[in-house]
């Protein structure tokens, strides 16, 4: 199984090497004289009890603790202006090793994957137009920098079974590709099984050129947002499938939520009886993300929700969000007391440090002195949306609180309003009023509809698969990728195509304006997303798509690559096919993609016949097929 002790690496790069070394030191010897003595029944008695104590007292003692990297400092997160913004492109090289290793991120431990030591991995910053190397020695099966536009470099997409066939134990794959135009705030994950669910994914933040003036003055600040599991994914994966004997889809519930990988669990008893010590430590004395900010400044918050399974809902005590970016589109700010950030999608939101203890609805953590000399504190909360539950974990704490600190703003010098407003009088966002900026049409009319139902079904064998029409995605046989296979082929014109090997293609073999359609007949909300693409979302609206009768908006649609579908919706996205190569189109519900919610979309493949594959790439996908 993907992930197993015999696939993994515990190899790290020097530079990175965050291994604790014992400190050498003399040796005393000590001599006890030891005088016989009688025993008598209660020294027996203490005995029997004092014994089991001391061994369970000898293996927590022993018992190697958490990693230090969940104390995690808040420099990681912060971009410090060492990537200089500017119009010159630059080559930014990485040298990444994948490992697995414990960890107590919210305080109960289980197994954590990470890169160079680190989960979250490192964050990719870098200016648009810029070349991105990323060498990657994985001991477990995949890493990828998904959710960058790949312009003739599809075979970077990092898709496992579709871009490419994994890369193998002890192997290396050099990521090497160009931020062609793309720009704003996404992330890289794994894109094999589960394996994100774990901690392999990190930020990716790309400035736009040449730089305008921005509208902040205290920088940017990442905050990682994700739902958390204290059981390794891939076992929770098999006992997600292997799940027969329950009437609705069984998707496993999270433990936790984290901010910046570090959150707050305290239902120690639902933890291994050897780990409960060091949970209810953790429980009695929890650590929070902090960002220690500077008063009477404004600071770009990138949020990205980089969870498995729940919707989030963020907000910070006492501060308003304007939100300025959604997936890398920029839009007309809009202030808001909190928002909802589904599975895969992100937000960039300014907030304005001039608030004041008790000037608002909600208190400060810590007061401060309110003579500026010690900082006042405020809670960033990042909760998980219950609602997307299919039962209830008793043991779930669904809220990871983090905090923003900073000394009391002098009177006088606080910025103007509206940053100042009490956030109880704002409303949560809508999504469905964000307005991109500059404005950009979507193409009037399209030459080709792809139109397809999503739906959770249970099979003759009783377990639970998801569909895109009637097909539920599976990785070819032979472990091959479809780019490799060029699984299209057998497609005669553009369309959609039941192709075998359980592969639902999308055929696009000319540049045009294609629409996807997706209904939505599930009865739970799905977040879908579109590698490759930043498609305007046209129409949107509850039922089933009818073409000719739904509404359809082509002036300045949003456009984004992870749309929210509710149940029972449906959903159409508007793109110009102009890159050639095979997209995955699914649901970012890791569970749901677990068991086939996916489809793909090849486009121009026809092209692909004059491209020349990476070495390394062909290579890998010989030796899944035993080749080498």
């Amino acid at each position: 199984m993907p992930g197993d002790d015999d696939h993994e690496r515990v190899e790290l790069l020097a530079e990175f090497d965050i291994a604790e070394h014992d400190a050498e030191g003399g040796k005393t010897e000590h001599r006890r004289q030891i005088r016989r003595r009688a025993w008598h029944p209660a020294h027996v008695l203490f005995l029997l009890l004092f014994f089991p104590l001391l061994v369970i007292l000898v293996f927590v003692l022993l018992r190697p603790p958490a990693p230090k990297d969940f104390e995690i400092a808040e420099s990681r997160f912060r971009l410090a202006g060492s990537v200089k913004i500017s119009s010159e492109p630059t080559t930014r090289e990485y040298f990444w090793t994948v490992t697995k290793a414990d960890g107590a991120p919210a305080g109960a431990r289980k197994p954590i994957l990470r890169v160079n030591g680190l989960s979250p991995g490192p964050t990719i910053e870098a200016n648009s137009h810029d070349r991105i190397i990323v060498h990657v020695t994985n001991g477990l099966d995949d890493d990828n920098t998904h959710g960058l536009r790949q312009n003739g470099t599809n075979y970077y997409d990092g898709t496992q079974g579709i871009t490419q066939c994994g890369i193998p134990p002890g192997e290396t794959l050099v990521y090497n590709f160009t931020l062609d135009g793309w720009a704003g705030t996404t992330w890289w994950h794994s894109h094999t099984n589960t394996q994100h669910t774990d901690g392999l994914y990190g930020a990716i933040v790309v400035h736009d050129q040449p730089a305008a003036t921005p509208p902040y003055d205290g920088g940017d600040l990442v905050l990682l947002l994700s739902d958390l599991y204290n059981t390794w994914s891939p076992l929770l994966t098999a006992e997600y499938l292997s799940n027969t004997d329950v009437e609705v889809s069984p998707e496993p519930v999270p433990d936790a939520s984290v901010i910046n990988g570090i959150g707050q669990y305290s239902s120690c008893w639902s933890v291994p009886e050897e780990d409960r010590p060091s949970c209810e430590g953790k429980a009695a004395n929890p650590d929070y993300f902090t960002y220690d900010l500077e008063p009477n400044k404004t600071y770009r918050l990138r949020l990205i929700n980089a969870g498995s399974h729940a919707s989030i809902w963020f907000s910070v005590d006492g501060h308003s969000l304007t939100v300025i970016e959604a997936d890398g589109t920029p839009v007309e700010p809009q202030i808001v007391s909190s928002l909802q950030i589904h599975v895969a999608q992100r937000y960039s939101v300014l907030l304005t440090t001039n608030q004041t203890a008790g000037s608002t609805t909600k208190q400060a953590v810590n007061a401060g002195d309110n003579g500026g000399n010690e900082p006042q504190e405020f809670w960033m909360r990042s909760e998980l949306d219950k609602r997307m539950f299919a039962y209830e974990n008793m043991a779930l704490n669904p809220l990871a609180l983090g905090k923003i600190r900073y000394r009391t703003p002098i009177t006088g010098s606080m910025p103007p309003a509206p940053s100042s407003l009490d956030p109880a009088d704002l409303p949560s966002l809508d999504p469905l009023t964000l307005n991109p900026v500059p404005a950009l049409s979507a193409p009037p009319t399209s030459s080709l509809l792809i139109h397809t139902k999503f739906s959770i079904q249970r099979i003759y064998t009783h377990e639970w698969r998801s569909f895109f029409d009637y097909m539920s995605w599976e990785a070819l046989p032979d472990g091959q990728a479809s780019i490799v296979a060029d699984v299209a082929a057998g497609a005669q014109e553009d369309g959609l195509w039941e192709l075998p090997g359980d592969q639902l293609v999308a055929r696009v073999d000319d540049v045009k304006v294609v629409d996807i359609a997706i209904d939505n007949l599930d009865d739970g909300d799905h977040p879908f997303h579109i590698h490759g693409y930043k498609p305007w979302i046209v129409s949107e609206g509850p039922g089933r798509y009818v073409p000719g009768r739904s509404v359809v908006n082509t002036t300045n649609p949003m456009r984004r690559d992870t749309f929210f579908i509710p149940a029972f919706h449906y959903a159409v996205i508007r793109f110009v096919a102009d890159m050639s190569g095979y997209w995955a189109l699914h649901c970012h519900l890791t569970w749901h993609m677990a068991n086939g919610g996916l489809f793909q979309i090849a486009t121009l493949p026809s092209r692909l016949n004059q491209t020349e594959f990476p070495e390394d790439i062909l290579r890998h996908c010989a030796m899944a097929k035993g080749e080498v």
